[in-house]
């Protein structure tokens, strides 16, 4: 006599513990503290200065 392996129970998404909250915390957290000593530095501003244009349009020369 041998034994049926048994079906996988799943658990309702309500009962279940997903890292989720856990992980967006955390990294907010981290971020803060990368970002909070920058803005203290700098009065009270962020700026953020990307270079979008320099790499956006020679990829559109070459798509086009």
């Amino acid at each position: 006599m041998s034994r049926q392996p048994r079906a996988a129970v799943r658990r309702p998404l309500a009962e279940r513990r997903e890292p989720y909250l856990r992980i967006f915390l955390l990294s907010f957290g981290m971020m803060m503290l990368l970002l909070v000593p920058v803005m203290i530095y700098t009065g009270g501003f962020f700026t953020y200065y990307g270079d979008f244009n320099s790499q956006q349009l020679p990829f559109y020369y070459l798509a086009h």
